[in-house]
């Protein structure tokens, strides 16, 4: 299918994608969000996820269906974590600390290769032992305890059921499962398998459909969290 065929199959599908970026950008014009660090990571994470929608309304138009694929992967682990930030079920500061967390692993996986020297000179590998003892002096040893793992996020945001059903297909296409190939190829007579290379629209409307659900349910979040701290106020 060519692109103008993509857009005419699905018009009703991609004009609801347009209105739910739309939507949802305007509601964040609207919110009076504050110089705190909870505000500041709550608009990056909804401004993340409006990139990545439009990301799968671009993959899309262009027939990119395991790119799209990895983008609607990428707006729920967004959403995750903006709704757990918004229902207050993650602090900020639990957020931040996941940064120094990954930093602290890859540094520490790195330092163990068989082979470091080549990668690293004395001085730099000093370097980083030293960084790593300042966190586990500050978090504490193991420094692993305090990361938050994708499936908790959905959990605290309580979208467990989101991540059982929709998380693990969707990272099928980022992972190149055998599942996430088949959609592409046609077995005929004799056995003779055939590729298809060109644009595909391969659940193409659920996806789209997801980024509507996945734009509604962070406006929820975002609401639930301005009206929670009115009352607290």
């Amino acid at each position: 299918m060519t692109e103008q065929e993509i857009l005419t199959a699905y018009e009703d599908n991609f004009k609801a994608v347009d209105a739910s970026i739309a939507g949802f950008d305007n509601a964040l014009d609207k919110y009076a969000f504050k110089s705190t660090l909870k505000h500041s990571l709550v608009l990056g994470l909804a401004q993340r996820l409006l990139e990545f929608s439009r990301g799968s309304e671009a993959m899309g138009r262009a027939g990119l269906a395991a790119a799209n694929a990895a983008m609607g992967r990428m707006c729920l682990e967004t959403l995750f974590k903006l709704k757990a930030l918004c229902l207050d079920a993650v602090s900020p500061e639990d957020y931040v600390k996941q940064e120094r967390v990954a930093q602290y692993q890859s540094i520490r996986r790195a330092l163990e290769l068989p082979s470091v020297s080549p990668v690293f000179t004395d001085e730099e590998q000093a370097k980083y032992r030293t960084e790593l003892q300042e966190t586990e002096l500050e978090l504490g040893i193991p420094v692993k305890k305090h990361e938050i793992k994708l499936s908790e996020w959905a959990k605290r945001a309580g979208e467990e059921r989101t991540y059982a059903l929709s998380y693990s297909a969707l990272s099928d296409y980022v992972h190149t499962g055998v599942s996430s190939l088949v959609h592409m190829m046609e077995v005929r007579e004799q056995g003779q398998v055939f590729i298809q290379t060109g644009p595909s629209t391969h659940q193409l409307a659920s996806l789209l459909e997801g980024v509507c659900i996945y734009l509604a349910l962070a406006t929820e979040a975002i609401d639930h969290m301005f009206a929670n701290e009115l009352l607290n106020e």
